[in-house]
């Protein structure tokens, strides 16, 4: 299962249905779970590119040093990260 916004789906929902179920489940897993922190609208959240790299080689240490499971998104980073593009939004006029 990963956590995807506030609704946990099973990796055969989200995995292209073209693999035919012939993938790893730990790799799809890391890398699905990568790509959800590395869109996070606030940069300051996003993991550095070498992170990245080092989780795409295996390395689980950024998700650890996020604390809780690899993916999951605190309320006050999810907060934190909805005011900015709030503040953005009205920077640029949109209400």
């Amino acid at each position: 299962m990963l956590l995807v916004g506030n609704k946990k789906k099973p990796l055969d929902e989200i995995a292209d249905i073209h693999l035919d179920d012939e993938y790893e489940r730990g790799e799809m897993a890391r890398v699905l779970r990568l790509g959800l922190v590395c869109t996070r609208t606030d940069p300051k959240l996003r993991p550095s590119i070498s992170q990245v790299v080092c989780t795409l080689d295996g390395s689980e240490r950024f998700f650890k040093e996020e604390g809780g499971k690899e993916g999951d998104v605190s309320r006050k980073q999810m907060y934190d990260s909805s005011m900015l593009m709030v503040r953005q939004m009205q920077a640029l006029g949109i209400h």
